[in-house]
């Protein structure tokens, strides 16, 4: 291989020409002088030992550490030093993740100021400044006193300033029929619904649906206050009798409190989003009911919980809490 010149070099490998000398001065790789000739130039030996160091440098780790990996006979001395590097990535994910979470804040609040100027206000919130601040300008890096501590209470205050997901209305519900298959809610999940598609699934019920309850649903009813009772089906009408395997089961006028997610594409994504149906639970539990009205506690009525489906790819998913109220005496 013929010696090459430090321009040749710094060309053919994308390393400048400054790197390079720093490179040497850091004794990591040498240059040779020809004779009659005024610049560096490289020989095979040290255009091999320049590509380890750019792998080591592109896979992050520092220029001071990398002749302990390339001089070292150890292999020891160069996993301990991999596994630092690891550990110290595992941070920087979490820090940009921080970083996201924070502009997906931003992005949120703003959404619903779309026709108002930049509120500045919001570049001096108390919860957010210490979490900005506790990052750097440098791109991809944190600071080296930013601890998981620090990132794991920027989390939470990232999940307090959250823009909620979770909408609460108020309806009233005429007397209605649903048709399913009634399981106790502490039945093996897979099995209850093995046994639903035994019956026949959806197919068998969808042309009894009530319109415009036009998505599927499933829905545990509290039956009475020591059992709950699962159901896979759907509200329905004009049904006479119920198909073999199915339970008709009547639920009486109420009004209700409807805690609901958003509507997204996919099972997958309303549990990523709200964690599965616990935040809708969450908030059957603690929801604020209406000046007037207290909950209603009728065993027949205890409508928990319903998960629709349709078959959009957009709204095809979405969980519900339903509360009975009623008005106060």
């Amino acid at each position: 291989m013929e010696l090459q010149t430090i321009s040749q070099v710094s060309k053919t490998y994308g390393v400048s020409v400054r790197m390079l000398r720093y490179y040497e001065a850091e004794g990591l790789i040498e240059s040779k002088r020809k004779e009659d000739y005024a610049y560096r130039v490289y020989d095979e030996t040290a255009i091999k030992r320049l590509q380890q160091i750019i792998i080591l440098r592109k896979l992050q780790i520092p220029v001071k550490k990398i002749s302990v990996v390339l001089d070292n006979p150890d292999a020891s001395a160069a996993i301990e030093i991999f596994t630092q590097n690891i550990s110290e990535l595992d941070e920087e994910i979490t820090a940009l993740s921080t970083i996201k979470s924070i502009l997906k804040v931003f992005v949120d609040i703003l959404q619903d100021k779309i026709n108002v100027s930049f509120p500045l206000d919001l570049m001096s919130d108390t919860s957010i400044l210490p979490l900005v601040e506790s990052l750097s300008f440098a791109k991809y890096k944190i600071k080296e006193n930013l601890s998981m501590e620090d990132l794991n209470k920027a989390s939470e205050t990232l999940n307090k300033l959250s823009k909620p997901k979770i909408k609460v209305f108020q309806m009233q519900h005429e007397e209605f029929l649903f048709l399913g298959i009634e399981q106790p809610s502490n039945s093996d999940m897979g099995k209850v619904w093995d046994n639903f598609g035994n019956m026949g699934g959806w197919e068998i019920i969808a042309k009894y649906h009530k319109k415009p309850y036009d998505a599927m649903m499933v829905i545990w009813h509290n039956n009475n206050p020591e059992y709950e009772i699962y159901f896979n089906g759907t509200i329905v009408e004009n049904v006479e009798e119920a198909p073999a395997g199915f339970t008709l089961s009547k639920f009486p006028a109420c009004e209700f409190l409807v805690i609901t997610t958003e509507w997204l594409p996919t099972h997958e994504d309303i549990y990523r989003e709200h964690g599965s149906q616990s935040e809708c639970l969450n908030y059957y539990n603690n929801v604020q009911i209406p000046d007037g009205y207290v909950r209603y506690g009728g065993p027949d009525c205890q409508i928990k919980f319903i998960e629709r489906e349709t078959n959009d790819s957009v709204n095809g998913h979405r969980f519900e809490a339903w509360v009975p109220i009623k008005k106060a005496d």
